[in-house]
This record gives structure tokens, sequence and C-alpha cells, in this order.
């Protein structure tokens, strides 16, 4: 963990897997003799003088002083967003009234990060696995007591126009913005994605902040899945190191129609089949997606319509049309007859997994009042097998799968689960015959004098 500075000779595809958060001005250290941001940014150019970039953000400093002030907002697209903007702001999803006393303790620091970390900084010169420095954050900070939202940027069209329009309106409700780009290093062109990225946040006034992460790829999960997984764990580390748990995601009705048609293809049940929530949280930190009743379309026009202002253009992943991938697959080949011969099959399918939502909230009560019967542990990590053993097979396996909810643990597959359930349904009820151990994404359940038991 921590920064890593890349030795001049080196090449992207020659930079180690690091884990740890650059600032913009450490990035620009990092990468700024490799890239140049005026090119097409898949293009990873390898001799390219620092000048070139910087230079670059002066133009678009000089051209566009404010581009916002002349940016012509979509409604439909501010409204969206304003929905979950005005919610953080109320402190309803980030903790009211106890962050605003938290934030009256400290405000002759500059903000909360700041007087948390005030010890440690004056120990070291960086924080821990953030790496930016203390000067950095003091420049950076807002006084008073903005709240901090993380927009989640990798440099396409639809996270830069989040960001763009999370930066137009988050002073209406006294929020900061942070843009965090992840960097998978799967690409040679991802460098030059990361000071693309910059640049955006440079021409908005927005903080940056970048990470680099290693993707498992011998995981088993596949490629797609391993990069989410780290890139998720990105997005826990750097919340939990910034004291900032809310995150903005640009996904929108294109992907979500893409999703349940992933999860119906492969067999997912009621509960998958309600594809992406408008609002979840995983481990303490919550992502909100604003734009997921939005057609694409209209963030690609607005793209388009920031590019004529300013001059920047969002990236272009070739791995959205590699149909290797399997989410590409599904749109290379059959979105295009989908739309062709059900040109409105986009909302039917979403309005299925809306349907689904509701069927799982009706599934997630049924688990809870049969959990309150298991003679459930205080913290919820143990219940009576015997008790388990009494509830219809159906009951059971609904049981099961919430208790793993209430864990933070993925759900396992269907052919996992029902071998579990036949090992459960079958062992001796105190577990004296045979040990009973299942593994399962970093946790371990066991049976223990007549209980299931989750350890990590």
């Amino acid at each position: 963990m921590g920064v890593f500075k890349r030795n001049k000779s080196q090449t992207a595809a020659e930079h180690p897997q690091q884990g740890g958060c650059l600032a913009g001005s450490e990035l620009r250290a990092e990468l700024g003799d490799k890239v140049d941001s005026r090119v097409d940014p898949r293009l990873q150019i390898e001799h390219a003088e620092q000048a070139a970039h910087t230079s670059q953000t002066q133009r678009y400093k000089q051209t566009t002083q404010s581009p916002l002030a002349s940016f012509q907002e979509d409604a439909f697209l501010s409204r969206a967003l304003e929905r979950v903007l005005g919610e953080l702001a109320q402190g309803a999803l980030i903790g009211g009234a106890s962050d605003r006393a938290q934030c009256e303790t400290h405000e002759m620091s500059g903000s909360v990060q700041l007087s948390q970390l005030d010890e440690s900084l004056e120990r070291q010169a960086e924080i821990p696995h953030v790496g930016m420095q203390k000067e950095r954050l003091d420049e950076q900070a807002d006084k008073g007591c903005d709240k901090r939202v993380i927009v989640g940027l990798s440099g396409g069209a639809d996270s830069a126009m989040l960001l763009v329009y999370a930066s137009l309106l988050a002073p209406k409700y006294h929020l900061k913005i942070t843009a965090l780009h992840i960097h998978h290093g799967l690409q040679q062109p991802a460098d030059a994605w990361a000071a693309h990225s910059q640049a955006l946040c440079e021409m908005l006034g927005v903080e940056f902040i970048f990470k680099r992460v290693a993707v498992n790829e011998t995981s088993g999960l596949g490629m797609e899945a391993s990069a989410r997984q780290a890139r998720y764990q990105a997005y826990q580390e750097v919340a939990h190191e910034l004291d900032c748990h809310d995150y903005l995601l640009a996904h929108h009705q294109n992907d979500q129609a893409e999703t349940v048609l992933l999860r119906l293809l492969r067999g997912t049940g009621a509960q998958g089949m309600g594809a992406m929530n408008a609002q979840s949280e995983y481990e303490g930190v919550r992502y909100h997606r604003p734009w997921l009743d939005v057609p694409r379309a209209r963030i690609l026009a607005a793209a388009k319509q920031w590019g004529e202002l300013t001059g920047w253009h969002p990236v272009q992943d070739p791995t959205n049309h590699d149909t290797a991938y399997t989410r590409a697959a599904v749109r290379e080949l059959l979105v295009p007859s989908l739309d062709a011969r059900w040109p409105s099959w986009q909302s039917n399918v979403i309005r299925h997994a809306q349907l689904m939502q509701e069927n799982s909230l009706l599934l997630s009560d049924l688990a809870e009042i049969d959990l309150a019967n298991l003679e459930l542990s205080e913290d919820k990590r143990n219940f009576s097998l015997l008790a388990w053993r009494e509830l219809p097979e159906h009951r059971q396996a609904n049981a099961l799968r919430y208790w793993l909810g209430l864990q933070d643990v993925l759900m396992p597959s269907q052919a996992r689960m029902q071998e579990w359930m036949r090992q459960l349904r079958s062992v001796h009820q105190m577990g004296t015959d045979r040990k009973v151990e299942f593994k399962h994404q970093g946790a371990v359940i066991r049976l223990l004098r007549g209980r299931v038991v989750l350890e990590r």
C-alpha cells in the first residue's frame, strides 16, 4: 500500500500493481511524463513531454474558465440527481444531526477528516494508504462543514457527466464533490484515462483522487467480476480512509436492462432479478445511482454538448464492445435485435425488475420473521440448526440467504446453496457425526454444538 512513484523508464505494463491513493498533483508526478491528454485518450504515448499535459490543462482553463456557467443542463438529468443530493444534504442518508454536531466540534481544523488525522499527521508526512500529504489536504479542505460525496469516475461518458452535473448542483446543497478514479491496470491506455479524468476535474475545480488496484485474474470469477470486486473493495477502502461513506455511481437505464438480461440468462432468483437498487449499502458504505431510470441517450447528448463547449471528450473503453466479455456480448449481439423487434423492451424489463424488488422485500420480511424464531444470537452470527430444520424447505433456503445478507456475504451459486442445505439437513443436529464447514467469499460457516455459525 502507499504511494508509488514511477521510475521514468517504466512503461504502464511494467508498473507493479499497488494499492493506495494519489491526489491530483501526485498523479501528475507519476503519469505526467507518460501521457499527453491532447490526443485520443485511447492511445498510450510513451515519450510525451511533461509540458504537453500542462499546456493542455492551461488551454482548458483559458478557453473555459467557468464551463459550468455556459453549460445548458438537461432538466431531466438534474432532477434525478437533485433528489439524491437533497436527501444527502438533509442528513437522511449520511448521519444527520450527529454529523452536524461532529462538524461543529471540529470546524476550527477546516474539516472533520483533518481534525481526526492531525495527531497521526504530526508523526508522519502522509496519511497511511491514502498517500495525500497534509498540506494537500489543508489546501483542498473546505472551510465549514460541507459534506463530502464521492463520484466514481472512469473517464467514460456516463461517469464524466455525472461528475459535471454533481459539480453544477452540489453548491446548492452545500455538498463537496470528490472524484475517485480506479486504475485496474488491465489495459495499455489506462494511464491516459487517469490523466484525462484528472483534466476534467481540474476544469471543474473538483478534488481528484487516483487509486491503483490489483485485479485477481485467477479468482475463477471471470475478468469482469474480478475487476468489479477489486473496484468495490477500493471504494470501501477509500470511504473509510476519508471518512466519507456516500458514493454517486453513473449506472443508467440501459445498464439496468442489461443487468436484468444477464441475470435471467444466469438463472438468478427473484432477489437477483431485482437487479441494481437506486440505493444500496454494503459494509457501511452507501451507493447511490440517481440515473438508474435515465436512458443513456440523454447522457450521451449531454456529453456531446460538453465536448463542444470545452473540447473535453470522454474516453472510449474498447472492452465495452468486445464480445469476449459477457456484458459486451449482450450489448452488441442481443440488444440490437431486441431494439429492432421490441422497441420498448427496456422499459418492460425494468418494470419486471421493479416487481422483483417488491417480491424480494416480501421474501425479506418473511425471512426476518423466520430468523426471529431460530434463536438468532445478538450479533446475528449464529442460529439454531434444529429450529431451522423445522421450517418448510423453501423457507429454509430463504432464511439462509437472508442471514448471509445480514453478514454482507455475497450469495453463493444455486448449486452451492443446495449442497449446503443438503449437509445441514442430513448431519446430526449437534454435528457430532461429522465436520460441517463451508468456505465462501472470505467467510467460514460451521456447525458448532447445534448452532450454525459464521466466522470471518
